[in-house]
């Protein structure tokens, strides 16, 4: 209440027994917020699957930059701040602006039908593809070097 927000937004759900019902309930949800240093990795790759936006603050550690790498991936870049006063302000800003939070949602929506985030077949694929190319430079003698696998 003293941020500006209905506390009778915030609801408490109890812990899904199936992966399909977890998903559901992080679909009715408005915003997920993503916790820093550990932050929160899978879950908020299973919100973002879901639907629900995800504020995020880059972390300095692995477990920091997952999410950041998520939102990346998912097109949302927007939704990652620089630092936890950034983090706060982006929060309350999405809260606050319904309009905003839509817009997000929409984005989000669109990506997720063509993004190989959520596509295990394609990225097994493009994984596959890559240490294929991998092991032909090795045996080609070639040094070790960067290359790009192109989206199947």
């Amino acid at each position: 209440r003293a941020r500006g927000i209905d506390p009778d937004r915030l609801i408490f759900a109890a812990t899904a027994q199936s992966f399909p019902r977890q998903l559901a309930q992080l679909g009715l949800a408005d915003l997920f917020l993503d916790t820093t240093p550990g932050c929160s990795q899978w879950a908020a790759a299973n919100a973002l699957w879901a639907g629900l936006p995800v504020v995020s603050c880059r972390g300095d550690t692995f477990a920091g930059r997952v999410t950041t790498s998520l939102l990346h991936a998912a097109g949302l870049t927007q939704l990652v701040a620089e630092n936890l006063s950034g983090y706060e302000a982006l929060a309350a800003r999405l809260a606050k602006d319904p309009a905003l939070l839509q817009t997000m949602r929409n984005r989000l929506a669109e990506r997720n039908a063509r993004v190989t985030l959520f596509d295990a077949e394609s990225y097994r694929r493009q994984i596959e593809a890559a240490y294929l190319r991998m092991w032909d430079i090795y045996h080609s003698g070639e040094a070790p070097r960067s290359f790009t696998v192109e989206a199947s």
